[in-house]
């Protein structure tokens, strides 16, 4: 008579736990890996002045003042803080936190190598293949449960760190847990295709592959920012791991030799359309160019949720990418004083939650939305910007050498509040020579909330 299935998944999943029980080095791992790696977390990206450090004023676009700026004494290109959570801004902190699951994963893939190509596989012939699978596979999750747990633990536990002290234990948890369980399957997957292989090159190379893979979704989304005193424009490209406000707002200090004084100029820089950035207009064609073509105001340049409309497919082979999604929500929520992420966030879009986050700081008032019939975008919308220099170059020195060459631009009519002088004469530094950036294709877009990022995961 065969024995039960689940009887048999029950006597290999208690002879799985002996076994681990022999090989200390991979149990450590597996138990403790996410705590190691949240003290790093915490070590990269806490609070050097604690979690209640010094936030610049904001103005109502979630941006930094140019007056407090211009009353900074720092020095050239000095940087400043512009949210809670910025030192969570290049990645760093973010990847480090998921590198203990990511070794759980190695773990798992180095100890089911080694099952299969031992003589302990073969010896189970009467048993189930999938109860094999099964039992193995229940050991790992028990075991990423606990690796959780204790990780989630020690994320809150720890002092000045404020990303950790203003979200929900259970977030911690979910996330550290569905990261785990991701990445065992994934590890079952590559056991399965090269467990069988003896061969120690191939080996090291899966493991190089899973410890990049999972710097890679931090490395495209980092960016260093920061505001100057003396030129402070809105950037191109994300804003890095979690959302950045921003404002076509740009200023600039003039220094007078005459009299060493400074002052303070503010212009608008437009953001136009994909298609209107591509076509490069005399100032008459530019005329023609409809109001809902461009914007001017407030926006939020997207952070990690850039990695969902990519057309790069890999990033859905890659469990990192959806942790990195989710904690950019919870990165960017809580990066505004006064804001704690809690189960009833995890279900809103970045979108939401990067609105939501600065009316709570604003006291509940919302974007003038009163000029935004005829804008491009609603206020407060969450874009990709980019901007389009192809041929920029040879039009400068066409305009340079050839003072009959037409003057294009691919930015609005050209109004006293916009950045750049219409000088014909001086296409350096005027709206001829600096292109108008755009939001790239699909902005504004829904992105995945926190449980859609688990889901995926799951």
């Amino acid at each position: 008579m065969a024995t039960p299935w689940f009887r048999q998944v029950e006597v290999l999943s208690i002879k799985n736990g002996r076994q681990l029980r022999r090989q200390p080095v991979h149990l450590f791992i597996l138990i403790f890996s996410s705590t190691i790696s949240v003290v790093f977390a915490w070590l990269a990206g806490r609070d050097a002045r604690g979690p209640q450090g010094e936030l610049p004023p904001l103005t109502d676009c979630g941006t930094v003042p140019l007056e407090y700026i211009a009353s900074l004494d720092d020095p050239y290109y000095s940087q400043h803080k512009v949210s809670m959570n910025e030192a969570w801004r290049g990645g760093l902190p973010q990847w480090l936190m998921t590198l203990g699951p990511t070794f759980c994963g190695i773990s798992i893939y180095l100890i089911l190598r080694d099952e299969l190509s031992s003589k302990r596989w073969g010896m189970l012939k009467a048993a189930d293949t999938s109860a094999k699978w099964i039992s193995w596979f229940t050991v790992f999750v028990l075991l990423s449960l606990v690796n959780s747990i204790l990780g989630s633990i020690t994320a809150v536990a720890l002092p000045d760190i404020h990303v950790f002290e203003s979200v929900n234990f259970g977030v911690i948890f979910g996330l550290l847990f569905f990261l785990h369980v991701a990445l065992v399957s994934a590890s079952f997957f590559l056991s399965a295709i090269c467990g069988t292989v003896q061969s120690t090159a191939l080996s090291i190379f899966i493991i190089t592959v899973m410890i990049v893979a999972s710097a890679a979704p931090s490395i495209a989304t980092s960016i260093a920012l920061g505001y100057g005193k003396y030129n402070a424009n809105f950037s191109t490209d994300t804003g890095g791991s979690f959302w950045r406000y921003a404002s076509t707002e740009s200023w600039e200090d003039q220094y007078n030799l005459s009299d060493s004084s400074h002052s303070i100029d503010s212009c608008q820089s437009p953001i136009v359309s994909f298609e209107q950035s591509r076509r490069f207009k005399t100032v008459e064609e530019r005329q023609a160019m409809q109001r809902d073509e461009w914007f001017v105001g407030c926006y939020t340049q997207a952070g990690a949720s850039v990695l969902h409309t990519e057309t790069f497919f890999l990033w859905f082979f890659i469990p990192q990418s959806y942790f990195a999604m989710a904690w950019g929500n919870v990165a960017g929520y809580t990066s505004l004083p006064g804001n704690e992420f809690s189960f009833e966030h995890a279900s809103q879009s970045p979108e939401s939650l990067s609105q939501l986050a600065l009316r709570n700081v604003k006291g509940g008032a919302e974007y003038d939305q009163s000029a935004d019939e005829k804008q491009l975008f609603s206020q407060g919308a969450m874009l990709f910007t980019e901007e389009n220099w192809d041929g920029m170059s040879s039009r400068y020195y066409q305009w340079a050498f050839d003072e009959n060459a037409p003057q294009t631009s691919n930015c609005p009519p050209y109004e006293e509040s916009f950045c750049g002088e219409e000088d014909p004469n001086n296409p350096r530094g005027s709206t001829f020579y600096d292109p108008c950036a755009n939001a790239k294709p699909g902005y504004p877009s829904s992105s995945p909330s926190v449980n859609d990022s688990l889901g995926l995961l799951f």
